[in-house]
């Protein structure tokens, strides 16, 4: 989707698509540290989609062998979570498959921990992650990724309004290791 849009609206629109994924990520900093909350309506949306998907997930999860863990895999992306929502629009804005690919993985490698530790140790684990400390390094971290991301547009934008092309190509967008 994100390469399609940059393709479309050109270097400046592909600049302006990261600069709301980096708008989005600061949001999303704030809400995690108790700040805002606008992704509420966002994740009621999400709730009414999730009730529909819950009893083919609630199937599913009595027999996990093979391809029926791997679709309740897949159905937990459709819960609502506002993180998730703030990382698919990041990736969006990355200018390929690949580098958008490897936004996901690297969210989902962040998250991992999250996900699958509280099955192993709930209730210490709990503990630590509902700690203002941990809530609040997580939003700095968020914050620093959000401002990144931001600078990034505003490098997009200043070489499309020179007339340079990133990697020949007026439509890319730096990638995660530039």
């Amino acid at each position: 989707v994100g390469v399609v849009l940059a393709t479309l609206l050109g270097a400046m629109g592909a600049a302006a698509l990261r600069a709301l994924a980096g708008v989005v990520l600061v949001t999303l900093a704030l809400v995690v540290a108790g700040v805002l909350r606008p992704a509420a309506a966002l994740e009621r949306v999400g709730v009414r989609f999730w009730r529909r998907l819950q009893p083919l997930a609630a199937a599913l999860r009595r027999d996990l062998g093979g391809a029926n863990a791997l679709a309740l895999g897949f159905l937990w992306g459709w819960l609502p979570c506002g993180l998730v929502y703030g990382a698919l629009g990041w990736a969006a804005t990355t200018g390929g498959p690949g580098p958008a690919a490897l936004v996901m993985t690297g969210f989902g490698l962040g998250t991992l921990p999250g996900v699958m530790l509280p099955t192993v140790a709930a209730w210490k684990l709990g503990a630590i992650v509902q700690a203002r400390s941990s809530r609040r390094v997580a939003a700095v971290m968020l914050a620093a990724f959000g401002v990144w991301t931001l600078v990034g547009a505003a490098t997009m934008l200043h070489a499309a309004r020179s007339g340079a092309q990133c990697h020949g190509g007026a439509t890319t967008s730096p990638g995660l290791g530039e």
